[in-house]
């Protein structure tokens, strides 16, 4: 998981819907209790990671950049999930054969969808994929990992 929440509510969420063991890693700012029991967050990133889209507390790009890096098999694709304007970064690094699943709203134009729009110059790689509503993202997520398997 890469986010700019923090690993505090992340970890809460998972707990919760017991499914804290699908995940190896979380990337995202650090929460921390003081002695009288105040949550502090730190920056995911102790210096400015500037790449000019992200904050300086978390570059999601750099992040996936590295765990790309360093992941043992080349040959895996990635799948994002995401609606802000934080996620423009990490996408703009994907392949071919990685997927992006876009929150979209005929009400609300989110950011990430808004970023995709006004960085039209920018080659997107990735197979850029909309959803509206959780329903419909798992249908799309689950629709893809099948059509994958199946190796059409």
């Amino acid at each position: 998981i890469v986010s700019d929440a923090n690993t505090f509510f992340i970890e809460i969420v998972l707990k919760f819907h017991r499914i804290d063991n699908c995940f190896s890693e979380i990337f995202s700012n650090r929460a921390n209790f003081d002695a009288s029991g105040k949550m502090k967050i730190l920056p995911f990133h102790a210096t400015a990671q500037l790449c000019g889209r992200c904050p300086p507390n978390l570059c999601k790009g750099k992040i996936l950049e590295s765990i790309k890096n360093n992941g043992s098999n080349s040959s895996h694709s990635v799948i994002y999930i995401g609606d802000g304007s934080g996620d423009f970064c990490p996408i703009t690094g994907l392949n071919y054969s990685d997927r992006v699943f876009a929150r979209t709203s005929k009400c609300k134009e989110y950011g990430l969808e808004k970023m995709v729009r006004e960085n039209a110059s920018v080659l997107l790689k990735a197979k850029f994929i909309k959803w509206d509503s959780y329903e419909r993202l798992q249908w799309e997520v689950l629709n893809d990992l099948k059509v994958r398997a199946e190796g059409r």
